[in-house]
């Protein structure tokens, strides 16, 4: 069933889990309905996530006719994610386009900038991604994650938090980040290499 993230993330945080946001690898028809299968099979939430730049390839509005199809074939909760949107209006035409959940990016432009971004979006749309020495890709080494930024961040605001670049992180600094109150972990570069 096709949900917000908001109201799938907020719940995750409440109960201590974290929510997976799947790299949908171009918004190929077999492995959106192969994430929503494994969901319901699972008895697991998801999060289908699509980039900016997949969507110029197959186009925005036909990812989301395939996962509103695919997400209400199935039981478990389902959102529909713009993965690093850049600016604003993309952020806002995916909404308009029926996206259930974005993330703007601003990670290219000056701190100011990017926290006055960060800003509008947030007066429409929920969450928060915050770099705690993770990256996307594998790691060369051990990451230096620092935990300690998220308690710091948990002071002053309950909101959910994002983890992305987990790929070769450990295990118990993940289930420790989401004690701390991460609700979603997006799976993108584990998935390119199986394939």
């Amino acid at each position: 069933m096709l949900v917000t993230s908001k109201e799938m993330l907020e719940k995750a945080r409440r109960e201590h889990y974290a929510v997976p946001a799947m790299n949908t690898q171009g918004g190929n028809y077999d492995i959106i309905w192969a994430i929503c299968r494994a969901a319901e099979e699972m008895h697991s939430p998801a999060i289908l996530a699509h980039y900016v730049a997949t969507g110029a390839y197959s186009g925005d509005d036909w990812f989301v006719e395939v996962c509103k199809w695919c997400a209400n074939k199935v039981s478990v909760p389902i959102a529909i994610h713009l993965d690093h949107g850049d600016s604003f209006d993309i952020c806002m035409k995916s909404l308009k386009n029926g996206f259930t959940s974005l993330m703007i990016d601003g990670s290219t432009k000056p701190i100011e900038e990017n926290a006055r971004l960060t800003n509008e979006v947030i007066k429409v749309a929920d969450s928060l991604a915050i770099g705690i020495g993770n990256a996307h890709g594998y790691y060369k080494g051990e990451p230096d994650i620092k935990l300690e930024v998220l308690e710091e961040v948990r002071k002053f605001t309950d909101i959910p938090f994002v983890l992305h670049g987990c790929t070769g992180m450990r295990e118990d600094i993940i289930k420790e980040a989401i004690k701390l109150g991460v609700a979603k972990i997006n799976f993108g570069t584990e998935t390119r290499y199986k394939y």
